[in-house]
């Protein structure tokens, strides 16, 4: 769970996976027993090592599709940018769009990144 949440935030490798765990060990709290604390980047190269990558890719495929199933109505994305060439002047704005279908249907500028 921690990789697949380090993933979807831009998490590339094993070390990415541990340091966003540590970064976030209070919120992923909130939803796992982390009694051993956050796997270091070797324990996630090991697990990852272990499992089959063809059988892997089709257990987690699988996955994804339940989760479409599962979830009545229209599934919304959220797609946010920092506006970094702003830098300099105060705090850069963050652009916010929801996505239905591949159709923006709306777009704002917010405050501050969540």
């Amino acid at each position: 769970m921690i990789s697949l949440c380090a993933m979807l935030c831009g998490a590339a490798s094993f070390v990415d996976f541990h340091d966003f765990g540590v970064a976030k060990v209070d919120w992923l709290r909130g939803f796992l027993k982390l009694q051993n604390g956050i796997p270091s980047h070797d324990t996630f190269g090991r697990v990852y090592a272990a499992h089959d990558p063809k059988q892997f890719s089709e257990c987690f495929r699988n996955w994804t599709q339940s989760l479409r199933t599962a979830i009545s109505g229209e599934i919304v994305a959220f797609d946010g940018k920092t506006i970094h060439s702003s830098a300099g002047r105060g705090k850069p704005p963050h652009w916010f769009q929801p996505v239905v279908r591949r159709q923006v249907i709306s777009n704002a500028f917010v405050s501050r990144s969540s």
